[in-house]
């Protein structure tokens, strides 16, 4: 009897296949493109045959050619960094294209503007700053991660200093921040084996250079109104950012539609965390208050990006509440709940998803099943005080993932009680640090 179960190894032939090539592409940056023996050279080769029916083939052809030659040219890393991108967007998208053969789940796509790139002109000096960048990044493909010194990152650090005041810079510099961080916190600590990091620190520099190309990308977006129903939380945290998602549905006359509302903070190293997930709760008291207390907010303007993100600009709590649970199960009902594909540049498998909502008894020790399937719960909680425990109850809402492999990410328990399962936990503490600091620094300024 064939084994329905899911792994790595249970993809298609063509994924998998996609997959083995984009790991070997993060083996040659992590020794360096400087240092390329003849199996690198054959990696170079095999991603150039893949090019090779592409309309971008001539460029991939002749960046990765070079590469070969150790000729290293701006106009060949940008070549490298295309077909990255390309490889891996093509992996995301064949996801979602064959999920419902693979795991048994039917995507319903909404399928609202035409996915094109657009591109703005930056400012001559920020033309500048990104060409500094994109040279630093070139410097560190030819000489490799693995030789990486913290007296090269901290050099960096002025340059990260610059390009967090400048607003159109935000997603690189969070970016660039959180990869350096990363890159000294290894380099501090005795880590024997730093090539298990390789295939991130890859996605994190193809993702890096691509935004400090000539051009500014566009986001698309729609101008939408409706009814917005928040259903669970999630954090993201790196030593200097934050950010709170709130995952909720959008409803209007038309459709439903799975949407995240986004918002972030930077953070300050002698802050404790907990003291920002504090202030995440006063800043944004309405939008928590709707989350814990089921309460429907009226969009009145907001636009609605191609990444899925809602950008609200004017709302209000309408006042009305609503069960959570029969409001979930019925906006599953008959595959009725829209998803969106995300923009091009962000189209990689960490950043696939697909809402659920599941029964607990199809949740056994750690494994939901579905169908025949078999697919791995993964539960993270970051930087809580007390850790949370998931308790089951009779609904599940999470969102399958694919992370080297399917799994299904819980985000809100559903029952006799309601647990969000990815918020960080306050311990009811009155926040202490900040407001310290912030008093201090309001006397040095006037000084």
């Amino acid at each position: 009897m064939e084994n329905k179960e899911i792994n790595y190894y249970k993809l298609s032939e063509e994924l998998d296949e996609i997959s083995k090539i984009i790991n070997s592409m993060s083996d040659l940056f992590f020794s360096g493109f400087s240092k390329l023996i003849n199996k690198d050279k054959e990696v170079l080769d095999k991603v150039i045959e893949g090019f090779s029916q592409s309309l971008i083939r001539e460029v991939v052809q002749k960046g990765l050619q070079n590469l070969k030659k150790s000729v290293f040219n701006e106009d060949d890393f940008t070549a490298l960094t295309i077909a990255v991108l390309t490889l891996q967007g093509s992996f995301h998208d064949a996801l979602y294209d064959n999920v419902e053969n693979l795991i048994g789940i039917k995507v319903n796509e909404l399928i609202d503007s035409e996915n094109k790139i657009d591109f703005n002109d930056y400012e001559k000096d920020t033309v500048v700053i990104l060409s500094n960048i994109r040279n630093w990044l070139i410097s560190i493909a030819i000489g490799g991660f693995n030789d990486l010194t913290s007296d090269s990152l901290e050099s960096f650090e002025q340059v990260l200093d610059t390009i967090e005041t400048i607003p159109v810079l935000k997603r690189l510099s969070v970016l660039l921040r959180g990869m350096t961080s990363e890159f000294l916190d290894v380099l501090s600590t005795d880590v024997d084996d730093k090539s298990k990091l390789q295939l991130r620190w890859m996605d994190l520099w193809v993702r890096a250079y691509v935004l400090t190309l000539k051009k500014r990308l566009s986001i698309n977006s729609r101008p939408i109104s409706g009814k917005l129903r928040l259903i669970s939380i999630q954090n993201h945290i790196h030593r200097h950012f934050m950010t709170i998602i709130f995952n909720g549905i959008l409803e209007n006359k038309k459709e439903k539609i799975y949407v995240e509302v986004e918002l972030s903070k930077y953070l300050a190293d002698l802050v404790p965390i907990q003291e920002f997930w504090t202030l995440f709760n006063q800043d944004y008291q309405e939008f928590f208050d709707a989350l814990n207390k089921s309460i429907v907010i009226d969009i009145i303007k907001g636009e609605l990006r191609d990444n899925s993100i809602l950008n609200i600009k004017e709302y209000k709590l309408s006042g009305d509440t609503f069960n959570l649970l029969e409001y979930l199960k019925s906006a599953f009902k008959n595959n009725s709940l829209k998803s969106m594909k995300i923009q091009p540049i962000d189209r990689h498998t960490v950043h696939f998803k697909i809402p659920i909502l599941v029964d607990k008894k199809n949740v056994k020790e750690k494994i939901l099943e579905i169908g025949e399937h078999k697919i791995p719960l993964k539960y993270y909680n970051q930087l809580s005080i007390k850790k949370q425990q998931i308790q089951l109850e009779d609904k599940i809402f999470g969102e399958i993932r694919f992370d080297n492999g399917w799994y299904c990410k819980p985000l809100t328990v559903l029952g006799p009680q309601v647990v969000y399962c990815s918020s960080i936990k306050s311990d009811g503490k009155e926040s202490l640090v900040y407001p310290v600091l912030k008093e201090r620094s309001s006397k040095i300024l006037r000084r």
